[in-house]
This record gives C-alpha cells, structure tokens and sequence, in this order.
C-alpha cells in the first residue's frame, strides 16, 4: 500500500513515475491555457466561449468560434485526451435563472454540434480527472437531476469510438469536490473535511488526513516545491474560506498545514485552477467572494508556487477577456492549436 492508515505517509518511490519531470521548471513546454464556459458577470448567466492564454509575452489571442463549446454551461467538468481534444461533460444548461437550471449528461468538444458522448447520468458540480496516459477521462459524483449528491463515477474515452464505462463508487456521495492524480496509480479527492485516496492497482479507497476547515467549491492541486522537488498537494478557498489556503507535504508529513501566503489579489471561491505541466506552480483563474456584488477581480489569474520557506501567490500581468464569477474549466492545450485559430481569425503567431 502506497499510505497506511495513521499516517498516510506516501513512500518515496512512488515520487520515480515523476519525478525528473514535474520537478523541473525548465522544460520546453510550448503550451497554452484554455479557459472555457461558466457563469461570467456580462449579460447571460451561462457561456460556451472560450480564450486561450499564451503566457509567452504575446496579447492573449481571440479564440475562434470553433474552440468555444457548442453549449453554454457552468458546473461541467473535462479534461483534454490524447494531448489535444478537449471534452467538457454535464453541468448545468439552458436558463440564466439558478433554480431553473437544467442538469446534463452529454459531453461536448469544440467546433461540434453534437454530442460526444452521452454518460450513464446526468452530472453536475462533478470532479474529472484524465488517467490512462491521457486516454481517459474519468468524472465522479456531482449532482443528479434531482439534485442528490452522488458517489457513481465512469469512465469516457473516445478512441477508436467514443464509450462510457461504469466506474468505482465513491467512498461517499461528492459534489463540488476536488481531485488530483499523484503518479500513475494514485488519486486523491478533497470533499467537505475529507481526504479520500484511490489507488488503481488494488481498486481500493483509504482515508487520509482531515482538512483543517470545510471547504467546497474549492481549488486544488498537486505542485512540487522549486527547491527541494517535494511533491505538495494544494487545497484553496471555497466557500467562506476564500483566502485559505492549506498544503499537504505527502512524502514528509502526514497532516493538512494551514497557511497564509501573499500575493493574493482577489478571492478563489470557485475559482478554475490548473496545475503547470511542468509541476511548479498553480493556476488560480477567476472566482468570486461569498456575498460579494462587486466582480472586478474576477478576470484576474494568480499562480501559487512553493520552496521549501515558504509558498506565494503572484498576480499575473495576463487577465481573462471574460469575467468568469464560478463554474469554468481551464486546460492546458497545445500553442499549435492556438496558432491555427488565431490564424484563422487574421492573427500571426
């Protein structure tokens, strides 16, 4: 077992499957952020738009119709397979009025009109995770159409054909929840106070430390500390904890540690994140503050880096076009995906 139940420490060698390459933050990773759907402060409630992000000095590049989703959703969770087709799946569609939204469980992908796939049920406030060396998306709990909390999960894929496959239950019903992969083998869910860790190989879930508060609609992460490469899970905001933050060291420690960095310029609940490819820093993207009527920072984009000292937020010169208030999702593409669009719109890159 990768953790033992009373101390949930993860063994070092599980840090082998990445640790030449998440730690380093020299890689040549010509990759650009997507930002796409969720409910934005300009007229309708709901977007399918998209924006790409460059982060190499350039202007963020006006995203082509075809790299928005055919819908306009909030609450949908995705993830990009095979390096470069983007799948949003569920959420919520179809009424600027928040108890008439209706709950999906079709999977869209840009520049089609119709479905990718249909899942097993209706989701929305799910968790998606892509496993299998990018192959497969795999999305858990949220709410139904009735919305109950739900512990089903499934797989989708679309190569050679587009399926669905029934996936584990959760050890508890989820929604708004958080997840990331650590390795190959492992994942790692954040719901409410709970830690919950799903290992592959034995098809089993353990529980792991309590977070220090209750959170949902919270950020998450899994970074690697710039100077001593140890791999530290990240948990951010939520409701009525907007600017907390807590770190999970998992090969040193076996508990949550609240901490309270600088450079936060803005509040982070529901905010989207992404986690660098090369495993040094998070992306913090839009959000709002509980009760809060005034969104002018909600274009903003923070990244959130540790060393061994400390760990900080620093507030990008790059902002989002669209003010995205909650429900978004931001991906990492490849920059020749921009390209082509912007070209496509006149742009030069």
């Amino acid at each position: 077992m990768a953790f033992t139940k009373g101390s949930f420490l993860f063994l070092p060698f599980l840090l082998v499957i990445n640790a030449s390459a998440a730690a380093s933050s020299d890689l040549d990773l010509d990759l650009d952020l997507l930002v796409t759907s969720g409910s934005t402060i300009y007229g309708d409630l709901l977007t399918g738009t998209s924006e790409v992000i460059p982060f190499n000095g350039e202007e963020p590049c006006p995203v082509s119709v075809n790299m928005d989703l055919p819908v306009s959703t909030v609450a949908a969770s995705g993830g990009v397979l095979h390096s470069q087709i983007l799948v949003s799946c569920g959420g919520f569609v179809n009424s600027s009025v928040v108890s008439q939204m209706e709950v999906i469980d079709k999977c869209y992908s840009p520049g089609g009109e119709s479905p990718l796939v249909t899942m097993k049920q209706k989701r929305a406030h799910a968790s998606s995770l892509v496993i299998d060396n990018g192959e497969t998306l795999w999305v858990t709990g949220g709410i139904d159409e009735n919305k109950q909390t739900q512990k089903t999960s499934e797989y989708i894929s679309i190569k050679p054909e587009p399926k669905t496959t029934k996936g584990p239950n959760l050890p508890i019903p989820m929604r708004k929840h958080c997840s990331v992969m650590f390795g190959s083998n492992v994942a790692i869910f954040t719901s409410f106070q709970d830690t919950w860790i799903y290992q592959f190989d034995k098809v089993e879930w353990s529980k792991g430390p309590m977070l220090t508060v209750k959170r949902i609609s919270h950020a998450c992460g899994l970074i690697y500390e710039i100077d001593t490469k140890i791999p530290v899970l990240v948990v951010v905001g939520g409701f009525n904890t907007e600017k907390s933050v807590e770190i999970w060291h998992l090969t040193t420690t076996s508990h949550w540690k609240s901490i309270h960095p600088g450079g936060l310029d803005g509040v982070v609940r529901f905010a989207a994140d992404a986690t660098h490819p090369d495993w040094t820093k998070m992306f913090l993207l839009g959000g709002h503050e509980w009760g809060q009527q005034n969104y002018e920072k909600v274009n903003h984009i923070h990244t959130f880096f540790c060393a061994a000292q400390a760990c900080s937020f620093v507030r990008q010169k790059e902002t989002l076009r669209i003010g995205r208030i909650a429900g978004s999702q931001a991906y990492w593409i490849p920059s020749k995906i921009k390209a082509q669009k912007c070209r496509q719109k006149g742009r030069s890159y």
